[in-house]
């Protein structure tokens, strides 16, 4: 598409953008243009918030602190093989044993009680 002068859409976008030029002209980029950017980024990274900066190196030093401290941990202390041998069956039915054991020794309480106490009425007749 080529600029024609008689077309009056192409007379008000070339007078719009000289309007443009005129109200915000370029940045005129000098040598210390780059350095004074930087030198406000810094004095901004340095203002803002000391605290926060300190906190969160406190916060990582702890952090790096209690890993190695449960590392540490971990490997002084002695394992247990026998807890992780085994497949989960076999854990299953142990746990099963020891929990049916269980309630027949309190059934077995329970009935002895229940029978001596009916032992005790009938001789109380």
């Amino acid at each position: 598409m080529m600029y024609d002068e008689k077309n009056p859409l192409d007379f008000e976008l070339n007078s719009f953008w000289s309007a443009y030029r005129k109200a915000c002209p370029g940045p005129d980029p000098s040598a210390g243009f780059m350095p004074e950017i930087w030198s406000r980024i810094d004095r901004r990274r340095d203002s803002s918030a000391p605290f926060i900066r300190r906190l969160t190196q406190t916060f990582a030093a702890l952090a790096a602190t209690a890993s190695l401290a449960l590392l540490l941990l971990s490997i002084s202390l002695p394992h247990n093989t026998s807890l992780l041998s085994g497949s989960y069956v076999e854990a299953l039915a142990q746990s099963q044993t020891t929990d049916a054991s269980l309630l027949q020794d309190v059934a077995y309480l329970e009935t002895s009680s229940d029978s001596s106490t009916q032992h005790f009425e009938d001789s109380q007749r």
